[in-house]
C-alpha cells in the first residue's frame, strides 16, 4: 500500500535519510522545509517551502499538503529544529537560547 507522508524538516540530514527510505519503499512524500534547504534537497518528491516558526507559513504549507492529498495523509513526521552552536550553557547568551526555543518548541507547537 502506498502511503502519503509529509516530513517537516525533511531536507536536513536525518530528514533526507528518512525521505529516501520512504521513497524506496514506495511511499509518496512531501518535504516541508525552508526554501534554502529545499534547494539542496535531492529527492524526487513534492517540496513545500515553510518557515516552521511562522504561524502563517505553517498554515500555508499545511494548506498545500491538503491540496496535494485531498483525502488526507497517512503520516506526518516533525523533524524541524536546530542548534547551530554547541557550547556550554554558561557561555550561551539568552537571545541565542530564545532563538533555539523558538526554532524547536514553537515550530513543534505550530506544526
Amino acid at each position: 500500500m502506498t502511503r502519503d507522508i509529509a516530513v517537516l524538516g525533511g531536507a536536513g540530514g536525518i530528514g533526507r535519510a528518512l525521505v529516501a527510505a520512504l521513497i524506496a519503499q514506495g511511499d509518496r512524500v512531501a518535504v516541508l522545509d525552508l526554501p534554502a534547504s529545499l534547494a539542496r534537497h535531492p529527492q524526487p518528491c513534492a517540496e513545500i517551502p515553510v518557515d516552521a516558526t511562522s504561524e502563517a507559513s505553517v498554515a500555508e504549507a499545511m494548506a498545500a499538503v491538503a491540496a496535494l492529498w485531498p483525502g488526507g495523509m497517512h503520516g506526518f513526521v516533525n523533524l524541524a529544529g536546530w542548534n547551530s552552536e554547541i557550547r556550554p550553557v554558561s557561555d550561551t547568551p539568552a537571545d541565542y537560547f530564545d532563538g533555539v526555543i523558538e526554532g524547536n518548541l514553537r515550530s513543534a507547537f505550530l506544526a
